[in-house]
């Protein structure tokens, strides 16, 4: 059948220093491991943009439980497909800080065209190549720890 990624943004209700952002990528990737799921939250002061990737059911429980989660607002889904694979199959929640600007470019960058960037098996948007690409730039140096 295929699987399924959301990408989405949203703002922080509460005040997202080291150790609290440290405590919540903890209980992520514990329930992330468990129902198979994996993807990347890059974290910008006050800002995410996530991108979840797993069965669709899983997709949908989680994301349910993620719009009903008080330590953050606003909630916009950026992207919603379905994938013949997983593009962060390794990880069951990366993060990385971003800046303000990474995070507004982000934010408004071109989700809804797929046809703009053919990427090995499937196509994808020029906002995912824009997460793709500060992604990858954050893995060239070390972030937050427990990274995996």
């Amino acid at each position: 059948m295929g699987i399924r990624q959301i990408v989405y943004c949203s703002q922080a209700s509460l005040d997202f220093n080291h150790l609290r952002l440290i405590a919540l990528l903890n209980c992520a990737r514990e329930n992330n491991r468990r129902n198979e799921i994996t993807g990347i939250l890059l974290h910008a002061p006050g800002r995410f943009v996530q991108c979840i990737e797993g069965e669709s059911e899983a997709i949908s429980q989680l994301y349910q439980q993620i719009g009903q989660d008080d330590r953050h607002r606003d909630l916009c889904v950026l992207q919603d497909l379905i994938l013949p694979r997983r593009f962060f199959a390794s990880w069951s929640m990366g993060c990385g800080e971003i800046s303000r600007s990474q995070y507004l470019e982000l934010e408004t960058a071109k989700w809804e065209q797929l046809v703009a960037v053919r990427h090995g098996d499937q196509w994808i948007s020029p906002g995912f190549v824009l997460m793709q690409a500060i992604w990858a730039r954050l893995q060239s140096r070390p972030q937050i720890p427990l990274a995996s």
